[in-house]
C-alpha cells in the first residue's frame, strides 16, 4: 500500500498528461491512494475557473474535481505560479487590488511548502 502525491507541470492544453495522470488515478490498485494533486509551473491553468473547453471537449478541470470527490484527495495550485498566470482567489484578489477572482474555488492555492511536506509524509511522488 502507498499513498502518491501527483505533481502536474505542464499545460492541460498542450499534450496528454493530465488524461495520463487521471487514468493513474482511476486505475490505482486497491489500498492505495493519492494524498494531493499538486498544479505547479503550467499546469496551474487547470485552476482557472473562467474557462471554457471547445465544444465537445471534457473540461480537465471538471475531471480533476470528479476524481478528487471519487478518491478523496485534494487539489492545490502552486501561488507564486498561479498569480503569475491571472490565477487567483477572493484573498489574493483583495491583496493586489485586482479585477475578479479566478480559481475554482474547490481548488486551493498553497505555497511550496505543501509540496515538500508530500516529499516527507508520503511514500510516492510522481511527475506528470
Amino acid at each position: 500500500m502507498a499513498t502518491y502525491t501527483l505533481l502536474l507541470t505542464h499545460s492541460p492544453f498542450n499534450d496528454s498528461r493530465h488524461q495520463l495522470a487521471q487514468r493513474f488515478v482511476e486505475a490505482l490498485p486497491e489500498g492505495n491512494s493519492i494524498r494531493q494533486v499538486f498544479l505547479y509551473s503550467e499546469a496551474v491553468m487547470v485552476a482557472n475557473g473562467s474557462q471554457q473547453p471547445p465544444q465537445g471537449q471534457e473540461s480537465t478541470i471538471d475531471r480533476w474535481l470528479q476524481l478528487a470527490g471519487q478518491f478523496n484527495f485534494s487539489l492545490h495550485a502552486c501561488i507564486a505560479n498561479s498569480l503569475r498566470r491571472g490565477i487567483t482567489n477572493s484573498s489574493e484578489q483583495a491583496r493586489y487590488g485586482l479585477p475578479a477572482a479566478t480559481i475554482d474555488e474547490r481548488i486551493s492555492l498553497v505555497g511550496l511548502g505543501d509540496i515538500a511536506e508530500a516529499y516527507i509524509n508520503g511514500d510516492k511522488v510522481l511527475q506528470f
